[in-house]
């Protein structure tokens, strides 16, 4: 699967805007850790997603991205001011990294960029691994709170409850068959299955993934046009055009097509959107089950 997708999907996720975030309080395991047991020092010190310890700044002013999912949390805790530049994971962007001089580098596994030459410049770089779960996608959202000293507490809440409300609700349904893209290639069809994010918030948001348990797939994945059209999904969900989807020779015998049971997603799936989306398919597979409420 192509970086570029892989960004996208990071992203974790995967909440909704910031400004109707339910604030949950203060609470002492979110606080920031006070370093070197609570002296003067001017360093932060934390532990990556990845597990590694990481010492920055206790302010960081200047950041550099190479991930769609950490400009997009930046961009929730609204400490998108302190971007100063951000590149695709293609692109190797090391030497306008090193001549910026940020304080950190936030990229996704797999850029292009040469870490070592940027850690060799004195440049603190954060990786962040692939989410597999929404917990993951926490793990993220966390982390980079800690490191610019920003309120991250309601948006890793927001999301809890409202994932785990979904899940309440859809607890008895008889779950609809979901086929969900993310991107098409030359090489096919980007979607997902278990150990990733996204399968879990369709599982959240009331729909039965087609390539489940029994497909022996895992995480962000690349597929065939047959092993789409064998599965017969009753739903659709595409990051992009519906329309390109029902237009596709070959397909109009899927139930999802032939019923007109395709539906866009707008949003990137990535951090800030999770619960959004989750409740966008949410909508949509709660009318399908019940078409008489959804027409009231």
């Amino acid at each position: 699967m192509s970086k570029r997708i892989i960004s996208i999907l990071l992203a974790v996720v995967m909440v909704l805007s910031v400004l109707t975030l339910a604030s949950c309080g203060d609470k002492d395991d979110t606080k920031l850790p006070i370093p070197n047991g609570g002296n003067d020092s001017t360093e932060n010190v934390l532990t990556a997603p990845d597990g590694s310890s990481v010492t920055l700044p206790k302010t960081v002013t200047k950041i550099v991205t190479v991930s769609d999912a950490a400009k997009d949390i930046l961009t929730a805790l609204k400490a998108d001011g302190k971007i100063v530049a951000s590149y695709d994971v293609t692109e190797d962007a090391t030497s306008k990294i090193v001549d910026a001089k940020p304080e950190l580098v936030l990229y996704d596994e797999g850029a292009a960029i040469d870490v070592d030459a940027i850690t060799k410049a004195g440049i603190v770089a954060v990786k962040l691994p692939v989410a597999e779960t929404v917990a993951s996608v926490k793990a993220h959202i966390t982390f980079i709170g800690k490191a610019i000293n920003a309120s991250y507490d309601s948006l890793v809440d927001s999301i809890t409850k409202q994932l785990g409300t979904l899940q309440l609700v859809t607890a008895s349904w008889e779950k609809p068959s979901v086929y969900i893209e993310l991107g098409a290639g030359e090489d096919g069809y980007y979607t997902v299955a278990p150990y990733s994010y996204v399968y879990e918030i369709v599982s959240s948001a009331g729909g039965s993934n087609i390539f489940g348990a029994d497909s022996e797939l895992k995480g962000f994945v690349t597929v065939s046009e047959a092993d789409i059209l064998a599965k017969n999904p009753s739903i659709i969900f595409v990051v992009g055009s519906a329309d390109s989807v029902l237009k596709r020779e070959g397909w109009s015998e899927c139930a999802a097509v032939a019923n007109g049971n395709v539906f866009s997603i707008d949003e990137f799936i990535a951090s800030s959107s999770v619960v959004s989306v989750a409740q966008t398919i949410n909508e949509k597979l709660s009318a399908y089950l019940n078409p008489t409420d959804a027409e009231k």
